[in-house]
């Protein structure tokens, strides 16, 4: 990623922001399921650090979803 606000700061002026990590790892996985046009799918995410001194790691999130054809 080129720029981002939440960790680089403002991009026209000095303002708070911390030291990126230039290498970040990030894994996912996933499951869907399609029955009479609709889909429900989870995918789990596995992400590493992304500044210095952040807390934890390595992340761990999961998402679900549910869509329909129309």
């Amino acid at each position: 990623m080129g720029r981002d606000l939440f960790l680089d700061g403002n991009t026209f002026q000095s303002g708070p922001h911390v030291t990126r990590d230039r290498v970040v790892g990030e894994a996912e996985t996933g499951v869907a399921i399609m029955y009479h046009g609709v889909r429900v799918s989870y995918t789990q995410v596995v992400q590493t650090r992304s500044f210095h001194g952040q807390r934890g790691g390595p992340f761990n999130f999961g998402v679900f979803t549910l869509s329909t054809r129309f």
